[in-house]
């Protein structure tokens, strides 16, 4: 959800996701449901404007590469930044810790809840395992302890 607080329309021309360890993923695609089916419509990212003082209801696909290539399962940093019509540079639309100790399917990675600790156990130490597994075959330092 973005939210244009001026008085006059903007034109959003680019988002991206930056990471506290300096990787970047671009948006590529938006979607029409947060959990896409056959039928959801896939369109290529196209400018699209937001009224003044309006909000607009995106949902955006990000492409790119997580912190590590396989990110050790914590919170990290991440901003969502936009190019719009009021300047060429990149500006700050929001800033959170992304919970990627839910991140229990490394492979194929779609949405998960951002909320702390909503898994079983069994389920949190499933995710350490996989990925701990994707980190070894991609010659990556820092295994993550055993959560069981």
């Amino acid at each position: 959800m973005l939210h244009n607080t001026g008085a006059t329309a903007l034109v959003v021309m680019e988002l991206r996701v930056a990471f506290a360890e300096g990787q970047f993923m671009v948006w590529e695609h938006t979607r029409t449901t947060l959990i896409p089916q056959s039928d959801d419509v896939q369109d290529a990212r196209t400018p699209f404007s937001i009224a003044g003082r309006s909000t607009h209801e995106l949902v955006a696909e990000f492409r790119g590469t997580f912190p590590g290539k396989v990110p050790v399962g914590r919170p990290h940093r991440i901003v969502v930044e936009a190019r719009s019509s009021r300047g060429s540079g990149w500006r700050e639309v929001l800033a959170y810790d992304l919970r990627l100790e839910n991140f229990v399917h490394p492979v194929t990675y779609i949405v998960y809840t951002n909320e702390q600790n909503y898994l079983p156990q069994e389920e949190l130490a499933a995710g350490v395992e996989r990925r701990n597994k994707l980190r070894e075959q991609w010659g990556l330092p820092d295994r993550e302890p055993d959560t069981a």
